[in-house]
């Protein structure tokens, strides 16, 4: 999908909203909106982000005050990818604590047109749908809980660090369309009579291309191994997703560099991509918060 700058539901459809789901505890009918959301009926939105990319699940402070049996939401998420588009939100909220605290957090599902729910929509810079979504006085019935009251925050993690794999596939996927790119380039552009490829700066600049997609191709899929066999640690994907960022943007920049001034034109498909890279490095947090975790051991 990175590789050729697809613009589909996959992320927060599928391995945010559909995966949220299918983790709901049990005694909550998600099958009838899964099953629709598989036949492509139906598309869903995970409403988490509170700013700057919420990296730290327990940083979320959305209210979920008890309401009966069920709840009530008052706050706003932000960077809500397809919310105007879709049927239901998947929603973290906090019943209890402060934020910080690894308690008191809830997955709700709550539907798009429900009373007190407001966005407003925008473009993101990589071109997709989102919004910024705030609740007022929402009331979320007891059967939309998709987990025990303060008990979200596992099923949270746990979406969260396979939606993260997911899109460092993305990106690695937009990376090496970058190098094949480039390197076509390099190899039909000429200057001075020759191609700009066989220039030592452009030569090397290209080779450090290939290493940094080397480097994060090969850390995904080892990655990817360890989630499959559920042998990974959170550690296994903050080095996954500060590869992926830092290595991301370099070869990015040295893309633009490459092709010159047509590099920052929209009507070239380089930009394009380098934002795509972008979109999914500033997502559940940058390379820099990454590198920090992974300091801490």
């Amino acid at each position: 999908m990175g590789e050729h700058l697809t613009v589909e539901p996959f992320l927060p459809s599928v391995m945010l909203g559909g995966m949220a789901l299918a983790s709901a505890r049990s005694g909550v009918a998600t099958a009838p909106i899964l099953a629709s959301v598989i036949a492509g009926e139906t598309q869903l939105a995970f409403a988490h982000d509170e700013g700057r990319g919420t990296p730290d699940p327990t940083r979320v402070a959305l209210s979920a005050a008890a309401a009966g049996d069920g709840l009530r939401l008052n706050g706003e998420k932000r960077y809500v990818l397809i919310a105007a588009e879709a049927r239901h939100l998947v929603v973290s909220a906090r019943t209890s604590g402060e934020p910080g605290s690894r308690e008191g957090l809830t997955l709700v599902l709550v539907d798009a047109d429900a009373p007190g729910v407001s966005m407003q929509t925008y473009r993101t810079v990589d071109g997709r749908t989102a919004a910024n979504v705030a609740f007022a006085d929402v009331e979320i019935p007891a059967e939309r809980l998709l987990s025990d009251i303060g008990g979200g925050l596992a099923p949270l993690e746990t979406v969260i660090q396979n939606a993260t794999l997911a899109l460092c596939a993305d990106a690695v996927g937009a990376m090496g369309k970058l190098l094949r790119i480039t390197a076509e380039y390099a190899a039909t552009r000429r200057q001075f009579g020759v191609p700009i490829g066989s220039f030592q700066a452009i030569a090397h600049r290209i080779a450090d291309m290939h290493i940094a997609h080397q480097r994060t191709r090969s850390a995904l899929m080892y990655t990817a191994a360890l989630v499959e066999s559920g042998a990974h640690r959170p550690r296994d994907i903050s080095i996954l997703k500060a590869l992926v960022g830092r290595h991301g943007r370099q070869l990015g920049e040295s893309a633009i560099q490459a092709h010159g001034g047509v590099g920052m034109t929209d009507e070239l498909s380089v930009g394009h991509y380098f934002k795509r890279i972008l979109a999914a490095d500033a997502m559940f947090g940058a390379s820099a918060y990454h590198h920090q975790l992974i300091g801490r051991g």
